[in-house]
């Protein structure tokens, strides 16, 4: 799995989740000038609120070597049509 494949599967899964309107992934050395990660992680980036969601941006950083786990998982949630937030 890379980077553009979990892109991929999070941005089929966007539409289950009410709070945000884009996700990006982003690799440690490409990351927004404003986020500073460390080496040797990714970054997925979710921007464009719904609603009344007061927040413009969210990230959260991964270490790389978890990139299987974290596709793995939102394969599985895609499938089940399990919904992040109620």
């Amino acid at each position: 799995m890379n980077l553009k494949g979990l892109q991929r599967i999070l941005g089929r899964r966007l539409p289950q989740i009410d709070r945000w309107g884009r996700v990006k992934v982003y690799a440690w050395d490409n990351a927004p000038y404003f986020i500073r990660p460390t080496a040797d992680t990714f970054i997925i980036f979710w921007d464009k609120p719904k609603r009344k969601n007061i927040h413009p941006y969210e990230y959260k950083e991964i270490p790389m070597a978890d990139l299987e786990l974290i596709a793995d998982r939102n394969k599985m949630r895609l499938r089940n049509k399990t919904k992040q937030y109620k």
